[in-house]
């Protein structure tokens, strides 16, 4: 916020954009995140391509775990306990990452065991890396703070979206419980079946309020958007009316990503010493872009090490 208007911007440019614009990124409608990462994301946008992968945000680890050889990943198997650190090696730092006689036993859900060789890269949100890791966190402790949180809202609709413009529809009057509003499926058809149409519906924060309720309140206030009848409102001509759509799900994300208020280290580092990595978006800026950076880094640490 003070970086914006230090810049010379408008009550209402910040009131009408800003704000519901970077609290749908940092759900942060204070506006009281690091200057450092609005700079960054507002570059990124600016200059690079805003894409929706077809087959889903999911697709991104999926393509990543295709290049990896058969059997090396192991899914639904928490870790049980604290992993500690790496037994065998020497004294130093990162002595016993490469030897052979170092090695950990981590334990999962259900009684199985990994053994780890030469070293563990604990890849999960902050706080349970922090379970997970125990002490060794303490050298470099993540971004602190309480997380910040969305509920999203999924409707199908019968025909084409309200609006055919494949842009994000901001809540910039201000009251009301929705941020945003986008339909997928006019950037990529894949994600609604022929004929149909799908809308997201974002919210800062998780309401106290039950599903029912929380579904008729963003319903009513989406009429005022795109209209409650086939006819009226902003609608397009022969859309169909808010109060058809059809309610798909609801997603109460409480743990949507890390605090990010001042001051803030947006790089910190992904060695712990003695064969403990840490990555995540906890380490870095709490982007998609961050998060995979983080756990680069991290596997080019491991690699060195090695």
């Amino acid at each position: 916020m003070d970086r914006l208007k230090n810049a010379g911007f408008t009550d209402a440019m910040i009131n009408r954009f800003f704000r519901p614009f970077m609290s749908g990124i940092f759900f942060n409608p204070a506006l009281t995140t690091s200057s450092r990462l609005f700079n960054f994301v507002m570059r990124m946008l600016a200059t690079g391509q805003n894409c929706l992968p077809s087959k889903g945000i999911g697709e991104v680890a999926a393509q990543l775990e295709r290049g990896l050889p058969s059997g090396s990943v192991r899914l639904h198997a928490g870790v049980v306990g604290a992993v500690g650190e790496l037994g065998g090696g020497g004294g130093g730092d990162d002595e016993g990452v490469g030897g052979s006689s170092s090695s950990r036993q981590i334990s999962l859900q259900g009684g199985g065991v990994v053994t780890a060789k030469r070293a563990v890269v604990v890849a999960v949100e902050g706080p349970a890396a922090k379970t997970l890791l125990g002490e060794p966190l303490n050298v470099s402790p993540s971004a602190r703070g309480a997380a910040v949180g969305t509920t999203c809202l999924y409707f199908a609709i019968d025909g084409p979206a309200p609006l055919p413009c494949p842009i994000l529809y901001l809540n910039g009057d201000g009251p009301g419980l929705v941020n945003n509003c986008c339909f997928p499926s006019t950037v990529s058809s894949s994600y609604a079946p022929a004929g149909m149409s799908l809308a997201s519906v974002s919210i800062v924060g998780v309401p106290d309020m039950t599903d029912e309720e929380l579904e008729a309140a963003v319903r009513g206030e989406l009429e005022t958007w795109f209209g409650g009848s086939a006819t009226g409102g902003a609608g397009a001509s022969g859309a169909q009316p808010v109060s058809e759509w059809r309610h798909l799900r609801t997603y109460r994300i409480p743990f949507a990503q890390p605090n990010q208020i001042t001051p803030t280290d947006l790089y910190r580092p992904v060695s712990l010493g003695k064969g403990l990595y840490v990555c995540g978006d906890h380490r870095s800026p709490a982007t998609y872009d961050g998060a995979m950076l983080s756990g680069r880094l991290a596997a080019e640490a491991v690699i060195a090490a090695l």
